[in-house]
């Protein structure tokens, strides 16, 4: 909805790193694989990994993010 946005789900001990490592693949034009965590409607903590890839126009500006976001089993 439009209350919270998807990053205002993420742990604030996790979000730091999201955000570096994201910046940091778009700058090299690069994919990215990150494992964090989120903080789900009932409270309770997901692990999730993402997977995403920047799209650029011709002049190496991001236009956008694509990519996809799994639950991650905690489970042995």
């Amino acid at each position: 909805n439009h209350e919270f946005t998807y990053n205002s789900l993420i742990l604030a001990q996790d979000a730091d790193y999201v955000w570096r490592e994201v910046q940091y693949a778009l700058s090299r034009q690069e994919p990215f694989e990150l494992d964090y965590r989120i903080r789900c409607a009932d409270q309770s903590i997901k692990h999730v990994w993402e997977k995403g890839v920047g799209i650029y126009a011709d002049t190496r500006e991001v236009l956008g993010i694509e990519g996809a976001i799994f639950e991650r089993s905690t489970r042995p």
